[in-house]
């Protein structure tokens, strides 16, 4: 059983119109952000609806979309300005195509969110506005360490992570960035609203981003959007932490082929769910939101006082220990993939015999206890033995 850490909008009809809207009669939108926020999702409805936007009179210049539908939007603007190349030439080239269509130009990418004197240098001679979303520091960061073991290959424990979060807040925390783009563009052309993810889920994501755009999406059947990319739910995200220990980050192809897996588990989990615990989509151990509040009440309040803005989290607790039943469960899931599976097998017994001598003694037991726990979802005979083999004998 979850239990609720905060009480966030129960209504997402009367959180969409609390929602600010962008001024009338501009020639660039500029989405910034922030990151975790949905800004992939964002982009990649864009991209797939060019023409209808058109119509609503939005410019969405065309820009790269992965095979997997995830994009980074405009970024080859913000890669001109990092590598010294002519971003005022895209930019001109993007506003040129806006005007002659009749549009406002609207551009898109997190990648602008740590540029904000370099955007504002190039859009200042524009009717412009910067448009960003702002999502709870706790969720962000939490919402961040889930993508690092889904994509990145984490084997940090997440209480270990946010201790580290903490000492290098200065570089990384969403008031910091936010505070640079009020006093480089300033209040009046900024628009930044709250990110509420339950709401989004339940209305889906384009309607939230139309909205703020004073655009109105065609009419739907009212079903609940399908999920895209959700967060691994804490049994497969520890599932794949102790995998990322013993699966090689070279082994790319292995690697996609597990997520492919593990992506359509995770949205199937949260697609299931009923719409009474629809807002208990990311839960997390009570050690770990004690640490959160211990380090991060601060930034709450700086970011709704930056924006005149109300942030809720939308983190609930969960057991600490997860359910050995549920990580068995994917670990069926994934046997039904014979040539992964197995691969998997191998890369466990791989693991003992690389690492274990090559670790000092006093660090093999908390390998060993991950390599057995690996060992119990995907077991191979005699490996346990083994193991506990080569542990030290404890005196009676």
């Amino acid at each position: 059983m979850t239990e609720s850490i905060t009480s966030p909008p129960t209504d997402p009809q009367q959180w969409l119109s609390r929602l600010k809207h962008v001024p009338k009669e501009l020639d660039v939108v500029i989405h910034v952000g922030a990151p975790k926020t949905g800004s992939s999702a964002f982009q990649t409805f864009c991209f797939e609806n060019r023409d209808w936007l058109a119509t609503q009179g939005y410019y969405y210049p065309p820009h790269p979309l992965g095979a997997n539908r995830i994009s980074s939007g405009h970024s080859e603007l913000s890669q001109a300005i990092k590598e010294g190349g002519h971003p005022e030439t895209i930019f001109a080239k993007y506003l040129a195509n806006a005007k002659s269509s009749g549009c406002t130009l609207l551009l898109s990418s997190e990648t602008f969110w740590s540029l904000p004197v370099e955007i504002h240098a190039l859009i200042k001679k524009s009717r412009y506005c910067v448009l960003a979303l702002i999502r709870h520091p706790f969720d962000t960061i939490v919402s961040s360490y889930n993508q690092l073991v889904k994509r990145h290959f984490s084997t940090t424990p997440l209480l270990t992570f946010i201790e580290d979060y903490a000492k290098a807040r200065h570089k990384r925390m969403t008031e910091q960035w936010l505070r640079l783009w009020v006093n480089t563009v300033g209040l009046e052309h900024l628009v930044v609203n709250p990110y509420h993810k339950s709401s989004i889920y339940q209305l889906g994501l384009s309607t939230a981003f139309m909205h703020m755009l004073r655009v109105t999406l065609p009419q739907t059947n009212g079903e609940r959007p399908p999920l895209l990319n959700s967060s691994y739910p804490p049994h497969i995200l520890e599932l794949k932490r102790m995998l990322n220990a013993v699966i090689p980050e070279a082994q790319t192809g292995i690697h996609k082929r597990l997520d492919t897996v593990l992506q359509h588990l995770s949205d199937q989990y949260f697609q299931d769910r009923s719409e009474i615990d629809v807002n208990a989509l990311i839960e997390v151990p009570q050690e770990a939101l004690a640490l959160l509040e211990t380090h991060f009440s601060g930034a709450v309040k700086n970011n709704m006082a930056l924006c005149d803005i109300e942030l809720h989290s939308e983190l609930t607790t969960s057991a600490s220990a997860i359910p050995a039943s549920s990580m068995a469960d994917v670990a069926t899931r994934l046997k039904q993939d014979a040539g992964l599976y197995c691969h998997i097998q191998r890369q466990i017994q791989q693991h003992l015999n690389n690492v274990w001598f090559a670790t000092p003694k006093n660090d093999r037991e908390a390998i060993a206890q991950m390599l057995m726990q690996l060992d119990q979802l995907f077991p191979k005979p005699n490996l346990v033995t083994r193991i506990k083999s080569m542990l030290p004998q404890k005196r009676t």
